[in-house]
């Protein structure tokens, strides 16, 4: 079910006021974009993202490309998570390595996802 931007604002103004601002422009900004994929690796950044846009979209879809760089624990963690938070979840079979950028994994990672999901 569908949590309301409203709702969760209210929560995070209760139980933490000073990041009230930066949560609400977060996620007034998703009620806007409507339902996306997100790059979701399992970490910190991602889990968040991904935690706060399924619930205000539930049709949002998490998106994890795995290479020969993203290890099985760290896949384990991010299928856990969305497991236990109820999000739509893909893994996606990527050649990282193949990728001459592969050092510089993060803009690699997200056009790999996307050029995977057309």
């Amino acid at each position: 079910m569908a949590e309301t931007a409203d709702t969760m604002m209210r929560r995070v103004r209760r139980r933490a006021p000073a990041l009230a601002p930066k949560f609400e422009k977060l996620c007034r900004a998703i009620e806007r974009a409507g339902p996306s994929v997100v790059a979701f690796s399992g970490g910190v950044d991602s889990s968040l993202l991904a935690y706060i846009a399924s619930r205000i979209h539930p049709e949002t879809l998490c998106a994890v490309a795995c290479s020969e760089t993203y290890t099985a624990e760290e896949r384990g963690r991010a299928k856990a998570f969305a497991k236990a938070h109820g999000l739509e979840f893909v893994e996606i079979r990527t050649k990282e390595l193949a990728n001459p950028q592969a050092p510089e994994r993060t803009v690699p990672y997200v056009n790999t996802l996307l050029s995977l999901l057309d």
